[in-house]
């Protein structure tokens, strides 16, 4: 089907060829049924068309009784009518209804024109009637219109004129006004006040005339102001008028500024007084107001409003002015402090509205400080302050030597009341007396001095403006009693008098008068033409999925076909048309499938009426025949339209192909022929078979994670296999754990549901194959591929022949175990290869492993449209697909989740790799299998690694950045351990230790990652970096790095806590042989020297060996008797012991050592048996909040426990644990040690560290006098009795004599020959084992 979805509608079609021209009468218009989007665009084959074949056509009359009809209406009525040609055409059959009504169209239009020109002739003379009525109409209707225009022009006029004059005769009045001003004075009398300086109080002068705008604006004031009222009552009266027109007008002159009820906006407006706040926060009991703000005497009005705000802030007052044109707007004011800082209210002003004025001052003064010289600012602007306005006012209470300021020329003083005196003609600046309204002056009062409006006309002025801000400054001069500066500001109107230029009228638009007609003359013409048509019949071909009865709208035209897919190619011809004048004598269509598509005879058969169609199947040509019956039925009734019955006509795909599957048919009707369209559908390419697996890490995972394996197999289609399965196993008998089986396949959604037939035929074919699959053939050609490698068709990835499905398992378990050990030997193989690394065995495992696919990569979900068989317990599975067809030519993923379980031996899997802590690896096989009907072909084998590491854990002391296992130190010293733990498969985990809480301080634990890697070959062969090579030589003899037998079997037993007594005697026995090679002069010497020191020792041997045998315990009380050589050599022996000096058989090249009286710094040096070095913290990773850390100070013990423990699985950590040794500690023999052992617990595993001890050396103390005791004697050796000695302040090493001179004599012989002696026996030792 094409694209455009260019196909029948109608399961019956006309037929794409008549024999016959049909003649239609009136009704002709018949429908051909539903043949309008009936393909033909395809019809240019003819390649079958034989040269004395024809095309169809046939002739159709349209109904052409309307337009005669019209044709003579049209000449009755005189209209000049003329026929041209007719037209002919020819069309498809699937256009006859659209030609049909093209035609009607046409004939539809030619009457419309007929008609029109026939009434155009009819209507011609009335028309020219009826315009001029119309216009004698109109004309009428003008001339009123024009009479009441003239009359209207006339009275704007008259208005305009008379507003004009009006307008000149306030003009005259006001330059006759503003001319009286002239003579006015420029300044008040002065005759009151300091010096007579000032206006009388109660009197009133109007100044002279002044102008504004640069001189175009005149003001002048007149009348008498004796009181507040005077202001606005008509006493008293502004000028203003313009020399130029339209400069003053109603909607930019101010009448009034009055502040109503409506609260201020500003951004630090705040209600309330904040400056009496101020004063009352400041002043101890002062509860009283700074200024009377209430205005409860104001006969304009009490106050309802009161704010304060901050200098310098905008505040917007709303509605506050009223213009002339009757429109209010909002008022804005700033206010500014300069001058004297003032005592109380900082930077805040108080306003409000009594009387409707806006009132403010800006502070107080203490009364008893300087008074002040303080200034505030008033600035004022209507709305935005773009435009200019006409101010006129009256500013109120100027008293106490106050001034007002105006900010610039631009304003006029037109009047000044008493108190006050001007500075000078052209008046910029008021000042009133210091005392007007302390000693004189209208309605004075003691608190305020004047009192507001009713002290008017004292301390007022009247000013005008002309601009878009108004600005004056009020000021204290500095005046006795003066505190502050209060003013009020507008509030009632100043009667103002102003000749604004007035409005006039406009003349209104003049009617139009109407255009006369001209006659229209009657010439009318018409011509009209007929129409013939002829049509050709079609037909059409589809192909669509499945068995279908008839053409669908699901065509799969140039679509892609897979093998096994069944297709159906209906074959739908159009509908024979009604009023055919021919009988139809032969009906027959003829179809040669394409190679690659096979017809289903049967299936086609059962899909047509076989009452109606003979079928006809060799090879792939079919042929399909119209019966006796069915030729009857379409010539029965030749006036109707007949449908002529669909044929499907099924096949199936049966194999790949290169070339795409093209496909027509032909009709033969009457021997002539139709042609169809071309389908097409894309073949399935010859795809060839593939077998990859991977696994979805090359990582080293723990045992019990979840990995994935993936296997990717492609299903060839070079045959349709009855027989489609993969299957898996563990190849290891029991290591792998298989969770869980997904199968996907990239075949589309709608291939998911199949015919139940389909189904059961799919499951008898499955159970034939299955009693097929017993044969082997081992002659398969098929090929396995991997990504990187193509094994020989014969072969499959281990090198042996393909063989039948049943041999891919064969007993299961024999199977597993040959698998395994073929999987071993290779394993091994390359284990032992130079590329055996852990890196080089990453990268060559790269292309065996994948990322998990994303789900539309895998493709559909298929596991339910196949058998799954699968066996936890044996870990295998198979899967059969129910419909193999399907199958071919795709590909298919199966996801198989797996664990590595523990538990079972891997010897089998071992390889020569480490891990990056230097456990082995182990390595696990897996291939799968891909059968076809009855071949195998296996996967590569793709290896999952694991390790198990045995765990366990060691301690350290950390002394000098080196690691030891003994050390000495002192009371109030820092002690650091070093843990270095390593970890199994366990859980749960933990490492903790309990240090001896009466010794030891708890201060910090820290766990870190173990950055030691890198010196893994080291460690592991014991070659400790900067050893002496005597070390390295007892090392290599002594088996260093195991060290001795008895010692390791306590650690490995956890008997941690008990020293090996095999262990002590070795100790003993080598110190023997050191002290045997030594001159018996100087042997008695040092013995007699170190049994005084070996006093507290051995004492605390007794309390912190108390674990050791008898044996031992026997030795140290041997050690207090003291009376004969033997024992004072057990007492160096016993010393010995408890440096642990000859624990790793070290002791032999160390014997200075047992000189405690000479400690040098080479002394020390050689005795740290030095383990390692300890843990660089500062590289390290610290990774202690991975897991929980629970410290008990009070315990002195700490435990870690992780997180997620699985995250540690074979891991190494270090823990570096600081304390602090406790002061004031006991001591046996001036004698102490601290031991400790660390746990770790891994699962059911619970391990003890080594155990680590240092010895703690009594800090120097007072001697304190003592009873001398005797020393007892000694059977063996009755040489001489050693006197009991006193504890000195520092310990001695040889018994004092009670006198200082005589000890230090004693001291450095004994010394001396004690050195001597010990060199000697030292090189003699050292020969003797060299």
């Amino acid at each position: 089907m094409d694209k455009s979805n260019n196909k029948l509608n109608s399961i019956n079609k006309l037929s794409k060829m008549s024999l016959a021209t049909l003649m239609l009468g009136s009704v002709a218009a018949t429908s051909f049924g539903n043949i309008s989007n009936a393909a033909t665009n395809d019809n240019t084959d003819d390649s079958t068309k034989s040269s004395d074949q024809k095309n169809a056509s046939f002739k159709v009359n349209v109904n052409d009784s309307k337009i005669n009809k019209a044709v003579e209406d049209a000449k009755k009525e005189g209209v000049n009518v003329t026929k041209d040609a007719d037209k002919s055409k020819t069309v498809p059959i699937k256009d006859l209804d659209k030609s049909q009504k093209e035609i009607q169209a046409d004939y539809d239009k030619q009457i419309a024109e007929l008609e029109k020109a026939t009434k155009e002739a009819q209507n011609t003379a009335s028309k020219n009637s009826q315009a001029q009525k119309s216009y004698e109409a109109e004309l009428a209707k003008y001339n009123k219109e024009k009479e009441a225009y003239d009359k209207e022009v006339q009275a704007v006029k008259d208005y305009n004129d008379k507003a004009k004059k009006d307008y000149a005769d306030k003009v005259a009045k006001a330059k006759e006004d503003v001319k009286k001003a002239d003579d006015n004075p420029t300044q008040p009398k002065y005759s009151e006040g300091d010096n007579n300086g000032y206006s009388a109080s109660g009197s009133w002068t109007n100044l002279k005339s002044k102008t504004l705008n640069g001189g175009d604006i005149h003001v002048s004031a007149s009348g008498e102001v004796k009181d507040y009222n005077d202001l606005k009552n008509g006493n008293f009266t502004i000028h203003a008028y313009s020399d130029k027109n339209g400069t003053l007008k109603n909607s930019n002159i101010i009448q009034n500024i009055h502040w109503g009820n409506d609260e201020p906006k500003g951004k630090t407006v705040t209600k309330g007084d904040k400056i009496t706040e101020d004063a009352q926060a400041k002043v101890p009991g002062y509860t009283g107001d700074i200024y009377n703000t209430s205005g409860a005497n104001n006969p304009d009005g009490k106050t309802t409003q009161l704010h304060s705000v901050k200098a310098g802030e905008w505040v917007t007052i709303p509605n506050a002015v009223k213009l002339a044109d009757g429109s209010s707007e909002d008022l804005k004011v700033k206010f500014t402090k300069s001058g004297t800082n003032l005592d109380y209210g900082e930077d805040w002003i108080t306003f409000w509205n009594e009387g409707g004025a806006i009132n403010y001052y800006d502070g107080s003064h203490d009364i008893n400080n300087t008074p002040p010289k303080d200034k505030i600012t008033a600035t004022y602007q209507v709305a935005d302050g773009k435009e200019k306005f006409l101010w006129t006012g009256a500013t109120l209470d100027i008293d106490g030597g106050q001034k007002l300021t105006m900010e610039d020329n631009n304003y006029a003083i037109l009047a000044m009341g008493g108190g006050l005196k001007a500075d000078g003609d052209t008046i910029k600046s008021i000042k009133s007396d210091d005392n007007l309204g302390k000693t004189w002056g209208k309605n004075r009062t003691d608190d305020n001095f004047l009192d507001g409006t009713r002290s008017v006309p004292d301390g007022t002025v009247v000013f005008a403006r002309y601009d878009s801000q108004i600005s004056h400054t009020l000021e204290n001069t500095g005046v006795t009693r003066s505190t502050l500066v209060a003013n009020g500001d507008f509030g009632s109107k100043v009667n103002t008098s102003v000749v604004n230029y007035p409005k006039l009228k406009q003349e209104p638009e003049p009617p139009k008068a109407p255009t006369k007609p001209t006659d229209e003359k009657v010439n009318v013409k018409a011509s009209y033409h007929l129409n013939k048509l002829n049509v050709t019949p079609t037909n059409h071909k589809d192909v669509e999925k499945g068995i279908q009865k008839e053409d669908t709208k699901d065509s799969i035209d140039k679509q892609k076909v897979e093998i096994g897919d069944q297709i159906t190619y209906p074959l739908t011809n159009s509908d024979l048309p009604a009023n055919r004048s021919d009988d139809i004598t032969s009906y027959k269509m003829k179809d040669k499938l394409p190679e690659g598509v096979e017809p289903d005879k049967d299936e086609t058969i059962k899909n047509v009426d076989k009452s109606k169609w003979d079928v006809k199947i060799e090879g792939n040509n079919v042929t399909v025949t119209a019966k006796k019956e069915l030729l009857d039925e379409m010539n029965k009734d030749k006036t109707k339209a007949f449908k002529v019955p669909h044929v499907g006509l099924v096949a199936t795909v049966i194999g790949g192909n290169a070339k795409p599957l093209d496909n027509t048919f032909d009709t033969f009707i009457n021997d002539q022929i139709v042609k169809s369209n071309k389908v097409t559908n894309t073949p399935p390419p010859i795809v060839k078979k593939e077998a990859k697996k991977s696994v979805s890490t090359n990582e080293i995972i723990d045992f019990e994670k979840e990995y994935q394996y993936g296997l990717d197999f492609t299903v060839p289609n070079d045959k349709n296999y009855k027989k489609v399965q993969f299957k898996d196993h563990d190849m290891t008998n029991g290591s792998l754990d298989f969770e869980d089986v997904k199968v996907y396949a990239d075949i589309p959604e709608s291939d998911s549901t199949s015919d139940s037939k389909d189904d059961s035929n799919n499951k008898s074919d499955e159970s034939k194959d299955n009693e097929s699959t017993e044969s082997k053939d081992n002659t398969s050609n098929e090929t396995t591929k991997t990504d990187d490698t193509k094994t020989d068709d014969s072969q499959n990835a281990d090198g042996k022949s393909e063989e039948s499905a049943k041999d891919v398992f064969g007993s299961e378990q024999q199977a597993s175990e040959d698998t395994a050990d073929s999987t071993e030997s290779t394993s091994n193989n390359k284990s032992n290869s130079d590329e055996s690394s852990t890196d080089n065995k990453t990268s060559q495992s790269d292309d065996q492993s994948t990322d998990s696919k994303s789900d539309e990569n895998k493709g559909r979900d298929i596991t339910k449209e196949g058998k799954l068989e699968f066996d936890k317990e044996k870990d295998t599975f198979t899967w059969t697909a129910n419909n193999p067809t399907k199958l071919l030519g795709k590909k298919v993923h199966i996801d198989i989740k797996s664990k590595v379980k523990d538990g079972k031996t891997l010897e089998k899997y071992k390889t020569n790799d480490k891990d990056e802590n230097g456990n082995t690896i182990y390595s696990l096989p897996n291939i799968g299998h891909m059968v076809l009907d009855d071949k195998d072909t296996p996967t590569n084998e793709v290896p999952i690694r694991v390790v198990k590491a045995e765990p366990s854990i060691k301690k350290y002391i950390v002394e000098d950045n080196n690691l030891l296992e003994r050390n000495k130190s002192k009371e109030g010293n820092k002690l650091t351990y070093q843990l270095d733990a390593q970890f199994g498969i366990g859980k749960p985990k933990s490492i903790s230790d309990q240090l001896d809480k009466e010794k030891l301080d708890l201060d910090d634990v820290k766990v870190y990652e173990d950055n030691s890697n890198t010196n893994k070959s080291d460690e592991n062969s014991n070659n400790k970096d900067n050893e002496s090579s005597d070390d390295k030589s007892n090392e290599n003899s002594n088996n260093k790095d195991n060290e001795s037998s008895d010692d390791k079997s306590n650690e490995n037993s956890n008997n941690k806590d008990n020293e090996s007594l095999s262990d002590k005697d070795n100790e003993s026995s080598n110190n023997e042989k050191v002290e045997n090679q030594v001159d018996d002069s100087n042997k008695d010497e040092s013995n007699e020297d170190e049994s005084n020191k070996d006093e507290s020792k051995d004492d605390e041997s007794k309390n912190d060996e108390s674990n050791e045998d008898e044996s031992n315990k026997d030795e140290s009380k041997d050690d207090e008797s003291k009376d004969d050589e033997s024992k004072n050599d057990e007492s160096n022996k016993d010393e010995s012991n408890k440096d642990e000096s000859n624990k790793d058989d070290e002791s032999k090249n160390d014997e200075s050592k047992n000189d405690e009286s000479d400690k040098d710094e080479s002394d020390k040096n050689e005795s740290k048996d030095v383990k390692g070095q300890a843990l660089d913290t500062k590289s390290a990773k610290d990774i202690t909040d991975q897991g929980k850390l629970e410290l008990n100070k009070d315990n002195e013990s700490f435990t870690w426990t992780p997180n997620d423990p699985s995250k540690f699985n074979n891991k190494k950590v270090k823990v570096i644990i600081d304390s602090t040794i406790k002061k004031d500690l006991k001591y046996e023999n001036g004698k102490a040690q601290i031991e400790n052992v660390a746990d770790l617990q891994d699962g059911d595993k619970k391990l003890k560290s080594n155990k680590v001890l240092t010895e703690l050396e009594k800090k120097e103390t007072p001697p304190q006098k003592e009873q001398p005791k005797e020393q007892p004697k000694t059977p063996e050796q009755p040489q001489k009795e050693q006197p009991q000695k006193e504890q000195p302040k520092q310990e001695s090493p040889l018994p004092s004599t009670g006198s200082q001179t005589a000890d230090a004599i004693l001291y450095g012989a004994a010394g001396l020959l004690g050195l001597t002696g010990l060199y000697y026996g030292i090189r003699r030792f050292k020969n003797r084992n060299n």
